[in-house]
């Protein structure tokens, strides 16, 4: 939806219209992975959330990309509220509690 938003009003601006490509798959890695092999000519602009650029180089013991070296970030967008939910049958209701439950189940374990 950002993206869109962006290209309308850079079209409206620079008088051509531009390609928005929704390129999901493999937690943002796909659509990352294809910006930054992509021509450096500056017709190609990623808008990406943090998993891709920040979390994915934690869940992924090998990325596509290095987004510190492939990828120059400009700009932020916007900003993404997150929520930290559990299950109701932990039977706690904040983040202290969650950490005393996980602590109680890796011991456990």
């Amino acid at each position: 939806m950002v993206a869109r938003l962006i290209a309308d009003q850079l079209a409206q601006k620079l008088g051509h219209s531009f390609l928005v490509e929704n390129k999901p798959g493999a937690s943002g890695n796909l659509g990352t992975d294809a910006v930054a092999k992509a021509e450096p000519d500056g017709t190609t602009i990623g808008v990406s959330i943090g998993g891709p650029l920040a979390i994915n180089t934690l869940l992924f013991s090998k990325l596509p990309y290095d987004p510190a070296k492939d990828l120059a970030l400009i700009t932020m967008l916007a900003t993404q509220p997150s929520a930290l939910a559990v299950n109701t049958s932990l039977g706690v209701n904040t983040v202290s509690g969650t950490d005393r439950a996980a602590q109680a189940g890796a011991r456990q374990i």
